[in-house]
């Protein structure tokens, strides 16, 4: 996945710097190393570099090494001495120029593997719908929670990806379920991306009762902002009145409130 990132983002680097979209292509670099290589990729490599297969890890670290040199490559026109420094600090590179410099521009490589590319996107999509779910019922960030994986034809892939799942979703694995189907479960949040729904059971995942007080509370606080909003906006004197401006962000901020509490009314009713 990542190698066909940077292959990605070699090409649209390269298209921009020779077209002098300078802005766009240390945006597109920011992107890259911040969002994918750092935020996925890296903590995603920990499962391998700290997994029982030396041979895994050993190409794991090859993998991480290759990307922040050829990063640094891309980098460098718009980020010369501290690409230059950190480039100095690298080991020796299969004999390559030791000067930042004057190494050479990175091949524009082609696609290096599209199906892994497409399952790690299913991969990401997975894990953030499950985050979602966690900061929504306020999971503790540490806790590890049981998941119940209705897969359909991606359930070969979800299996071979347990850990990876397990590790960035913060699940636990030994209860972490897998399967072609999975009826609901009782009492149990569901979250769906990719193709995959995955069942949440809030036994152990929250404390049923206080988060069922909090979201009460919450709808309560809810309602009151709506009857104000649902009373000025059936005042003939405001409508006629107010900037046109002041009418519609009351509005928008009505539909929000609407759709928020339809969030929590179906929170509440999977805690029953």
């Amino acid at each position: 996945w990542v190698l066909d990132r940077l292959a990605v983002t070699q090409r649209e680097t390269t298209r921009l710097i020779n077209s002098f979209q300078l802005g766009e292509a240390g945006r597109q670099l920011y992107d890259f190393l911040w969002s994918e290589y750092c935020d996925w990729y890296i903590e995603a490599a920990k499962v391998r570099l700290y997994g029982a297969n030396p041979t895994a890890a050993q190409d794991t670290r090859q993998v991480l090494a290759y990307v922040l040199e050829q990063s640094l490559r891309l980098l460098h026109p718009l980020m010369p001495f501290v690409t230059e420094t950190i480039w100095q600090n690298l080991p020796e590179m299969g004999g390559e120029q030791r000067a930042l410099i004057v190494a050479r521009w990175p091949a524009t490589a082609g696609v290096a593997d599209a199906s892994s590319a497409q399952d790690f996107a299913r991969l990401q999509e997975i894990v953030r719908a499950i985050r979602n779910a966690r900061s929504e019922y306020n999971v503790e960030p540490s806790r590890r929670i049981v998941a119940k994986f209705s897969a359909g034809e991606q359930e070969a892939m979800v299996q071979a990806n347990r850990d990876l799942l397990a590790t960035l979703a913060r699940l636990d694995e030994a209860h972490l379920d897998v399967a072609e189907s999975i009826a609901a479960p009782a009492k149990a949040a569901a979250v769906t991306a990719g193709g995959i729904t995955v069942y949440l059971p809030l036994a152990g995942m929250v404390d049923q009762a206080a988060e069922r007080q909090r979201i009460q509370k919450e709808l309560e606080n809810i309602d009151k902002q709506l009857l104000r909003i649902t009373n000025l906006l059936g005042n003939p004197g405001f409508l006629d009145k107010a900037p046109e401006n002041v009418v519609t962000r009351e509005r928008a901020k009505q539909t929000e409130l609407q759709a928020h509490r339809t969030q929590l009314t179906d929170a509440l009713a999977d805690l029953d």
